[in-house]
């Protein structure tokens, strides 16, 4: 039975995936076919690996996108500009484009979830494999579908990027060494035979690690448990030889980049994004790469130069927001990790010698080294849901496999599935074009915004919801963190609340500030607005058509880069639609004040 259930949700997937019409399900209402994140570029490398075994952009390449129906172009493209023979190339790592590339020429678009589907029944059956060592069948096949599905790893599942891809890698690498080792205290040990007890097992999970790596080199960290389990089992020279495969690996990859492209990094040299409103090179006889995109190189200097370290207040909150971030938090994103961990360490007889303790220790270390070297953006960028850079590597803990979790953490886990991830994953294709979205209501307006990462956040995706000005010259930045408001407008600029509605905004400013004044203007109904703001709350009532002014005194800011950030939120309670009090208006929206914001600066603080 278990067998035939995991059986039939690879099928189900695969039918899912052989059936989907991919770009009109990538819509947006008004434009058929769109691409987020960096979907385009991997779209068209393994188009072009499939139909021209290279790694060239030229003009059938984008003839390739519009005709597939992609009306918005390959918007989100990455290419970089070989510098002897000025030819152009994709500027991905290629590990993924070339997996999917055979699915591609068999099944077009379809391809890349025929890949998708049949990974997730590797890592079912495999995860299956290993679960049943320690429980029973039915409760094997109920955590490992849980783990694998009930998280924002699912949404990923329909994204044309590598993160599906190198979650499956490492959930297999990490099955084939781990599947013949003992398992944690409080599991009852079985007998492991057949094929997958041979230690050949170690040297494919070590090739898996070095594609893995490859495609993500953070994840290098989570080879590590390998290589030290296997030395301190008293194999130096198998850790050795381990090792040396997967830097064959790794080093074959990028020899195969430069080989390609002229480069072996394919994010370094002269590197730029193209989109819609950017345009594409060989889109018509004037485009071209010196007159289109945008220049986005990433060179390894900028990966390595651990010189400006967040100060230490702003590596806590990261580190906070790390866990129960309303964006990228793992509590609501990966909830069935954090139960695993947990369960793991509440265990009376967990075995902190083992193999389980270091993929823990590890996993944790290639947390802290993302927030620390991918400053401000560990995330993934604004395009993402949850955090992406933490996607992969969730597939190891699964194989802590803690006894404790029994029926109640499966429905536990469910439970935190519904509430916080039913809403992404049930509508993936709305999710991944709306990435904010789903942070601007309950549950996830009960978490903090990482304001530590504040331009890489999803909500910046909205262009009038980011860096908007209301006096010129301007001598701060606001954001609007949610659906509270309608935005910026009018002359003198301000923002309307929208009525019954609470609003969070951030003020950034290069300054340290003494106040912020909010200058409040009511429409034809009584009103009342409540404002917070660090720790002070003003509650004033409003007359009809009144107008009133609040000032509020500068709490203690957040430090971002070389600015300073200030959080408040404004509620109104009610609200007049224009379209029946207003003779000739066709305005339908709710609105609740129209709020002017202003600042008033302080002496500069000094510098951390």
């Amino acid at each position: 039975m278990p067998a035939l259930i995991i059986a039939t949700v690879t099928l189900a997937a695969l039918g899912y995936g052989l059936t989907l019409r991919v770009p009109e399900s990538k819509s947006n209402g008004s434009v058929t076919g769109i691409f987020w994140s960096d979907e385009a570029t991997y779209h068209s490398m393994a188009y072009s690996l499939a139909y021209d075994g290279d790694l060239r952009y030229e003009r059938r390449d984008l003839e390739r996108v519009y005709a597939a129906g992609y009306g918005g172009g390959p918007s989100g493209l990455f290419l970089v500009r070989n510098p002897d023979t000025q030819q152009l190339y994709y500027a991905k790592a290629y590990a993924y484009p070339l997996a999917a590339a055979p699915f591609v020429r068999l099944f077009g678009d379809n391809g890349f979830f025929v890949l998708h589907a049949l990974l997730l029944g590797l890592m079912l059956g495999a995860g299956y494999a290993y679960a049943r060592r320690g429980f029973g069948d039915g409760h094997a096949v109920l955590y490992v579908l849980t783990y694998v599905l009930g998280s924002v790893a699912t949404l990923y599942f329909f994204w044309l990027t590598p993160e599906w891809f190198n979650l499956s890698l490492l959930f297999l690498a990490t099955f084939l060494w781990l599947y013949k080792e003992p398992l944690p205290a409080d599991n009852a040990p079985s007998q492991v035979l057949g094929w997958l007890a041979g230690g050949w097992t170690d040297f494919a999970a070590a090739l898996l690690y070095g594609v893995a790596i490859y495609s993500k080199p953070p994840n290098i960290l989570l080879l590590a448990p390998l290589l030290l389990w296997t030395a301190g089992r008293g194999r130096p020279l198998k850790a050795l030889a381990l090792g040396a495969l997967v830097v064959i690996v790794v080093g074959s990859l990028f020899v195969g980049t430069w080989a390609a492209i002229g480069d072996w990094n394919y994010q370094g040299g002269d590197r730029k994004s193209f989109d819609v409103l950017t345009s594409y090179p060989y889109l018509g006889p004037d485009h071209d790469f010196d007159n289109t995109g945008n220049p986005m190189t990433t060179s390894i200097a900028d990966l390595a130069d651990l010189g400006a370290l967040p100060s230490v207040a702003t590596l806590g909150r990261d580190l906070l927001y790390v866990w129960i971030g309303r964006n990228g938090g793992i509590l609501p994103y990966m909830f069935p990790c954090v139960l695993a961990l947990v369960a793991f360490l509440a265990a009376p007889r967990r075995r902190w010698r083992s193999p389980h303790a270091l993929l823990i220790g590890f996993w944790l270390l290639q947390i802290l080294a993302i927030v620390l070297v991918v400053k401000g953006n560990w995330i993934g960028g604004g395009g993402t849901v949850g955090s992406r850079y933490f996607v992969n590597s969730y597939a190891v803990m699964f194989f802590v496999l803690p006894a404790g979790i029994g029926l109640m953490g499966a429905a536990l886990s469910w439970i935190v599935w519904g509430l916080f991830l039913a809403q992404i994953v049930l509508d993936p294709f709305s999710s991944s074009l709306n990435p904010s979205a789903h942070t601007k209501a309950l549950p996830y307006t009960l978490l903090p915004t990482e304001v530590t990462i504040l331009h890489n956040l999803p909500f910046n995706t909205q262009p009038r919801a980011r860096r908007q000005t209301f006096e010129q010259p301007p001598t701060f930045f606001a954001y609007f963190l949610d659906d509270g408001t309608w935005l910026r407008e009018g002359d003198p600029a301000g923002f309307w609340l929208k009525g019954g509605r609470e609003a969070e905004l951030v003020v950034r400013t290069t300054v340290p500030l003494e106040r912020i004044q909010l200058a409040i203007r009511n429409r034809g109904a009584p009103n009342r607005v409540v404002v917070h703001h660090g720790g002070q709350r003003i509650d004033r009532e409003i007359e009809p058509h009144g107008r009133i002014s609040l000032s509020l005194e500068a709490s203690e800011p957040q430090r971002y880069l070389d600015t300073y950030l200030y959080r408040f939120s404004i509620w109104s309670e009610a609200g007049t639609i224009p379209l029946f009090d207003t003779p000739g208006s066709s305005d339908a929206r709710n609105l609740g004040v129209f709020v002017r914001p202003s600042v008033s600066p302080a002496i500069p603080l000094a510098p951390e």
